[in-house]
């Protein structure tokens, strides 16, 4: 296994609303320049939801352990979602300059403010398997 062999494993779910999701489809249909983002499947996908959403649930049955547990990030806003997956990559290593703030209540929290927080977090619903 990976995490065995001294490999930090970290696996993420950009998690976007359905609503969200049907915004982005409506703009790729409109916008030339984004027509190559847009699939047949992209466009049935939102019929498919509650389906998609029960094979989400079990992938992350099958596949969350606690060595390696998902982590999902919110994405409906682009640009927040990958700041905090950076963010949040960056909280799990230690290196060298690595700089910590202090949160409101005085909390050692690195890279890490508490409204940030809402948008990251470790994928608990699943219980987590062994190796």
């Amino acid at each position: 296994m990976l995490v065995n062999a001294g490999i930090i494993l970290v696996k993420f779910y950009f998690s976007v609303s359905k609503k969200e999701q049907a915004k982005r489809f409506k703009e790729r249909v409109h916008n030339p320049l984004k027509h190559y983002k847009l699939s047949p499947i992209d466009l049935r996908s939102q019929e498919l939801w509650d389906k998609y959403t029960i094979a989400e649930y079990s992938m992350f049955m099958a596949s969350h352990t606690e060595h390696a547990p998902w982590t999902v990030i919110h994405a409906d806003k682009k640009k927040k979602a990958r700041l905090n997956c950076i963010k949040y990559i960056l909280k799990q290593l230690d290196y060298h300059d690595r700089v910590e703030k202090k949160t409101e209540d005085g909390q050692r929290n690195a890279l890490f403010g508490r409204q940030d927080d809402r948008h990251v977090r470790q994928q608990r619903r699943p219980a987590a398997r062994k190796g």
